[in-house]
């Protein structure tokens, strides 16, 4: 993993802001028209030119509570963008897999079922009005058969989850307006100006989430600029500079995808800790080969733990050519010690020569830095730490 350390200039800033308020202001000024009270209230003070700001340019520590306030004010907007969020007070047991739906006790324990969900469904619309909800509790009403019931408590289950789709059927569902408030944040049109700018500034060299993906922009290619907090999940921070993380095609695509990422270490906010993050086992007092090595990830804080789990990173740092680097350093530290060159450690050169471990060079821009730091410490003994500039 790798903090970012980005720090855009007041000069980009103003242009960025300049430009994008351009786009926004007469679409949503557009979006808002013809709605009234306290509705209007609101999204006139989320979404004027001060809110816009705020959204468009804070630290990434404001820009989840600033979604979670817009959300916990309309509601409706965490329902239709964020339903997890949404439904995170509504506890239901919905659990029916294991039924007989042929049987005639398996019939009577899903209407039991049925039941119950509609009492505590009903319960949560009382103080938290759903249009989705609403639906479900019509369409269960209207059924009796059991594989219909089933159907409809897989459904309620998807939209707990927040892993209902958001298809075409589905945003028909909520207003309109809605779609046009999410359009107006709108990510190519801006990244199509700002993009090759915003990597630049960025000057990140790997994936974030792995340290081992190679993303270096070249002349015909830019990294993805991806959202921390995913857009489809956040329309809202579709444009939040700080919401920015070039990443790898395989944390992004394979693992991360629309993961809300609320508890997850943020390249854009966290910093990595100094203590050791790779544990490594490895056969004492005898010659081995990099089948023996086995990497390991240390739980030092629950947010990295979280990333280990989402981005499978002790499978990425168990490849053969990453166990391979840990041989390596093994091999020449033994050298380096029976040489007498043990001071080797004490200058960053000499590091960088003789081990080939270059901690003069910022963490975003040396591969998997964090891995070799710390394989350096437990071979060797020393508390180097990685090179946390910009």
């Amino acid at each position: 993993m790798i903090q970012l350390n980005t720090l855009y200039s007041a000069e980009f800033i103003g242009r960025y802001l300049n430009f994008c308020l351009s786009y926004m202001r007469p679409r949503l000024d557009a979006t808002f028209e013809g709605l009234e009270g306290e509705l209007r209230l609101k999204l006139d003070l989320f979404f004027d030119d001060a809110g816009l700001r705020l959204l468009l340019s804070s630290d990434a520590s404001v820009l989840e509570v600033a979604c979670e306030e817009i959300f916990d004010s309309i509601p409706t907007l965490a329902e239709r963008f964020n339903p997890r969020y949404f439904f995170r007070s509504l506890n239901v047991n919905t659990n029916c897999d294991h039924l007989n739906l042929q049987t005639t006790q398996g019939k009577r324990a899903i209407e039991t079922i049925k039941r119950d969900v509609l009492v505590h469904v009903t319960d949560f619309i009382a103080t938290k009005p759903s249009i989705l909800l609403s639906e479900f509790v019509e369409n269960m009403n209207g059924t009796t058969r059991a594989g219909e019931i089933k159907a409809l408590l897989r459904k309620l289950d998807s939209m707990v989850s927040g892993t209902v789709q958001a298809n075409d059927d589905f945003k028909a569902k909520f207003p309109v307006w809605f779609e046009n408030l999410a359009s107006a944040f709108n990510y190519d049109h801006v990244i199509g100006s700002f993009g090759r700018e915003i990597v630049n500034l960025i000057d990140l060299h790997y994936c974030p989430y792995c340290g081992d993906e190679g993303i270096e922009p070249m002349t015909r290619y830019r990294p993805a600029i991806d959202h921390y907090f995913p857009q489809s999940k956040f329309p809202f921070l579709a444009l939040s500079l700080n919401n920015f993380v070039p990443s790898g095609d395989r944390c992004n695509s394979r693992f991360k995808k629309n993961n809300e990422m609320i508890g997850y270490f943020n390249p854009a906010l966290d910093e990595l800790p100094n203590e050791a993050l790779f544990g490594f086992e490895h056969p004492l007092g005898c010659d081995f080969s990099e089948d023996d090595i086995v990497v390991t990830i240390n739980n030092v804080s629950e947010k990295i733990h979280a990333n280990s789990t989402l981005f499978d990173l002790e499978d990425v740092y168990n490849k053969f050519g990453t166990r391979r680097e840990f041989k390596t350093l093994y091999d020449r530290v033994s050298m380096l010690e029976g040489l007498g060159g043990d001071t080797v450690l004490n200058d960053p050169e000499r590091t960088r020569i003789l081990l080939n471990v270059d901690l003069t060079l910022s963490q975003k821009k040396v591969r998997y830095q964090k891995f070799l730091v710390d394989s350096l410490n437990f071979l060797a003994g020393s508390d180097l730490v990685v090179n946390k500039s910009g």
